[in-house]
């Protein structure tokens, strides 16, 4: 097993940091896994290995005893899912502690936040900040996102870092920031921790990611739509066209239907809803929660491949 078991304890004195070094020798820009209580492995972003081959890890204790050295494990295997940027890493070690996974779908805006990083070199660095916002989507070119907003210091050298709550759970892999030249203005992102973990179980399993589709196209609810609608003050995604002979027509579902939640968790997008379905499983069914002029009634769906 690459973790030991989760123990509650303070962030600061029990977080273990792996940095992927090429040939043992680290460069400042790269990135900085987490080592988090997930299936096989640990996470990180996929353009921190694209930059590196992964020789050597070395496993960093940021409270350790005086005179004690950093492990170093060769050979470390990984997958990678590139339309969300997260990466599996995993190195043959034992008796690891690994950060207790929070729930990133009950992350609040206001919420106080820490990323830990390695910027420009700096290992073991610890910022703070608040969330500022969720949902962030159009931040890059990828095919899922729905990032965590962030004012803690994130520079180069965090990416695949934690993002963690007080209590030292981890919510999101730090990813990017928005920043014209290169350096922290206090817009950083990250990928949320329920869609890392989906990656990551998908990739120790099966080696890839499957993605899931049920054969419709959604777009955001405009106030527009919401009115030529009568949504009144509905959100979620608009289905604009459903595929013949899909999952979507099977169950049912037409244009002009409106999403509202899957699973009962609620969808706020047509980027939301895309992420949802596109990191399930195929095989699954889920319940879409949809809104008609003759009000609310729950679907169920079949994802497929």
């Amino acid at each position: 097993m690459l973790t030991g078991p989760t123990r509650k304890k303070r962030m600061i004195t029990t977080l273990l940091v792996a940095l992927a070094l090429v040939a043992g020798i680290a460069s400042p820009a790269l990135g900085q896994p987490a080592i988090a209580g997930m299936a096989g492995g640990v996470p990180t972003l996929a353009p921190v290995l694209d930059r590196v081959t992964p020789a050597v890890v070395n496993i960093s204790v940021i409270s350790r005893a005086p005179g004690s050295s950093n492990p170093l494990y060769d050979d470390p295997y990984f997958r990678r899912f590139l339309a969300t940027d997260i990466a599996l890493l995993k190195v043959e070690a034992t008796n690891l502690v690994a950060l207790p996974i929070g729930d990133s779908d009950r992350v609040k805006v206001g919420d106080y936040v820490v990323a830990i990083g390695n910027p420009f070199g700096l290992g073991q660095t610890v910022t703070s900040g608040i969330v500022s916002a969720l949902g962030r989507t159009g931040i890059s070119n990828d095919g899922y996102e729905d990032f965590i907003q962030t004012d803690a210091s994130i520079n180069p050298g965090n990416s695949g870092g934690p993002l963690v709550t007080l209590d030292g759970r981890l919510v999101g892999i730090n990813t990017a920031i928005l920043s014209p030249a290169g350096g922290n203005v206090g817009i950083g992102f990250a990928v949320p921790s329920n869609m890392a973990v989906a990656v990551m179980n998908q990739l120790a399993r099966d080696g890839r990611v499957h993605r899931g589709r049920v054969g419709i196209a959604v777009q955001d609810v405009t106030p527009e739509i919401a009115e030529a609608l009568g949504l009144g003050d509905v959100r979620g995604a608009v289905i604009a066209g459903v595929e013949p002979g899909s999952p979507a027509q099977r169950a049912g579902l037409a244009a002009g239907d409106v999403v509202t939640a899957v699973d009962g968790s609620p969808v706020h997008s047509a980027a939301g809803l895309r992420n949802r379905i596109g990191l399930t499983p195929a095989g699954t069914s889920v319940t879409l929660t949809v809104q008609r002029s003759d009000g609310l009634r729950d679907v169920s769906v079949r994802i497929s491949s």
